[in-house]
């Protein structure tokens, strides 16, 4: 049975990295039968070899590895963890936020999506714009998750991003990975972040510590759908614990 929830987050291409980890969890749990930490462990090796770019993963690892706890508890914080998290985002996103915002966003981050359900009724979002972010097209998720709730969003070509930035004051990315001096996020990312700068557009990398990572930093991991980025292409980092902008 477990290893029907490991193909199955192996496989998802759309998802953001904690909401795949956060899938998971929900997923081991629901298990009617008692799951080791040996196993947990195993499964996680799995996903990191189908996944290598995405931080959460090792970073649930070292967590069940250390943790000298039972599964079940373990999971629950980390769950914890994650839905924690959000609203500490959201809160210091908030004081440094222009008071009305066009964002523009690229791929399909659920740290990005639910941080701006958080901060919907505390700031003016006038429109949202999402690129297709091909090869994979989680535009159009992100595009019908925004759209649940009650966004004014517009999903554009990935070829249109300068269009976009002519319109926008804010870009909010999500990341599957931050270590010292970059990060890694869909292909198209980069791009995106390197115009902005000629457009004065700021740029928001919203995430959790769970994503801070130096073990990915000497790994070359960019393929088809992922890049490396340089972290001083972005204008402010954002997690739970703090701000950090230029």
């Amino acid at each position: 049975m477990l290893e029907k929830v490991v193909f199955k987050i192996s496989r998802n291409l759309t998802a953001g990295s904690e909401e795949l980890l956060f899938n998971f969890l929900k997923e081991v749990k629901k298990l009617n039968v008692k799951v080791e930490k040996e196993d947990i462990l195993k499964s996680l090796q799995k996903i990191i070899e189908a996944k290598p770019q995405m931080a959460v993963f090792y970073k649930a690892m070292e967590i069940f590895a250390k943790e000298n706890d039972d599964v079940k508890n373990i999971i629950d914080k980390l769950i914890f963890k994650i839905e924690s998290a959000i609203p500490k985002i959201s809160e210091n996103l908030l004081k440094i936020l222009p008071k009305e915002l066009k964002i523009l966003t690229h791929s399909n981050s659920s740290t990005v999506i639910r941080t701006l359900r958080y901060i919907k009724d505390k700031v003016n979002i006038k429109e949202i714009i999402c690129t297709d972010s091909e090869p994979g097209g989680e535009g159009k998720k992100t595009e019908k998750d925004l759209k649940k709730y009650d966004f004014n969003v517009k999903r554009i070509p990935d070829t249109h991003i300068i269009r976009a930035l002519e319109e926008v004051n804010a870009i909010f990315i999500g990341a599957d990975a931050i270590y010292e001096d970059g990060f890694y996020n869909k292909v198209g990312t980069k791009i995106i972040l390197t115009l902005s700068q000629n457009f004065g557009v700021k740029s928001y990398l919203l995430c959790s510590t769970l994503k801070i990572s130096n073990n990915l930093k000497h790994l070359v991991l960019d393929d088809y759908y992922f890049e490396s980025i340089p972290l001083n292409l972005v204008d402010s980092v954002v997690t739970e614990e703090g701000t950090n902008w230029k």
